[in-house]
């Protein structure tokens, strides 16, 4: 049934009420950050402590490029855990993927710069086993390395941020430019799944991911989400009752219209 109410953006595979087929899956929004100090936020949770294997995704479309400072996307990350990010200080504005693991941290960067106005979708993944850390851009392979073999992710318990690095005040490591689509698996993912879910340059529904079942977080960055006059609430699409993120100096209106 469809949800009512100020901000409710439409959900995946929603029913139509009338007993037939469900509606089709939409993309329909995605936020804008100023790179000043604009972000979400989620607590620490046990859930978010990935140890053995990781996939990160999000669609991406930077304001500048190169960009004016580091733009973390998502960030679990001191020493330790992981963040998706564009990289100015260490990489000259390329994407990258950091991880902390129990050996110590690697960096991993793209070959690539960043494209102002463009979307593009960055993937990562770990595979503690292998000590594998790949980096996908537009669903293709792009950077590889290895970080050592039985490596676990160490954990931290600071919060999940998107947007803002690892919710240092005053604000850090903010996103300059648009993001949709954000997700984190406790699997790391093959070649083809990653393709998957580029999806040749269109979102596609996580929830019939092959590995949808091993969905931590999904952020659909503004379908589902609430405004409550002062803050955006949006759920986790993979469990909506469950990491809500709670966004920090936004307005109604960073939300927008505009998607991959």
């Amino acid at each position: 049934m469809p949800q009512l109410g100020l901000g409710l953006g439409i959900q995946k595979r929603q029913n139509n009420g009338g007993g037939g087929p469900p509606a089709p899956w939409t993309d329909d929004y995605s936020y804008q950050f100023n790179g000043v100090d604009q972000y979400f936020a989620t607590p620490d949770d046990p859930v978010l402590n990935i140890t053995t294997e990781l996939t990160i995704s999000a669609w991406c479309k930077a304001t500048a490029s190169p960009p004016t400072g580091d733009g973390y996307i998502v960030d679990k990350f001191t020493t330790t855990g992981y963040a998706l990010l564009h990289d100015l200080y260490f990489g000259n504005g390329r994407w990258a993927i950091y991880i902390g693991t129990t050996a110590g941290i690697s960096r991993l960067r793209s070959s690539g710069t960043t494209t102002a106005g463009v979307w593009t979708h960055v993937a990562a993944t770990y595979d503690s086993v292998t000590g594998n850390l790949e980096l996908y851009i537009n669903g293709a392979p792009d950077a590889s390395m290895n970080a050592g073999a039985g490596n676990l992710l160490a954990t931290n318990t600071v919060p999940l941020c998107l947007a803002h690095a690892d919710n240092v005040l005053p604000p850090t490591g903010m996103y300059d430019g648009k993001l949709d689509e954000i997700a984190v698996w406790d699997v790391a993912m093959s070649p083809a799944e990653i393709a998957s879910i580029y999806n040749a340059g269109s979102p596609d529904d996580l929830a019939i991911h092959p590995q949808a079942g091993n969905g931590v977080i999904w952020y659909r960055m503004g379908e589902g989400a609430t405004w409550n006059g002062t803050d955006w609430l949006m759920p986790n699409a993979f469990n909506p009752g469950s990491n809500v993120a709670t966004s920090d100096a936004m307005v109604f209106a960073d939300r927008t219209a505009d998607v991959p």
